[in-house]
């Protein structure tokens, strides 16, 4: 896994598994220094950082299975 964009030597907490959607599997983390959220978006061939609004980050956080994932797949779009 590639360094946090935000703090490079900070370590990222794995905070929720998001799922899979568009090929890729999806991971909420936080970073340990500054506390911003990413989502690591990943599939065998690629993968990397991606940034998470605050609001953003919270649903991802609180929402239950069934709304998550409607959700996951407005925001992950552009991946597909």
């Amino acid at each position: 896994m590639n360094p946090l964009p935000c703090c490079a030597t900070a370590k990222p907490r794995h905070v929720r598994e998001l799922g899979h959607l568009y090929q890729f599997d999806f991971d909420l983390f936080k970073c340990s220094q500054c506390e911003r959220h990413w989502v690591h978006a990943w599939r065998e061939d690629m993968g990397g950082w991606e940034k998470v609004e605050p609001e953003d980050a919270l649903t991802m956080q609180t929402s239950d299975e069934t709304a998550l994932r409607p959700f996951m797949r407005k925001w992950a779009q552009g991946f597909n």
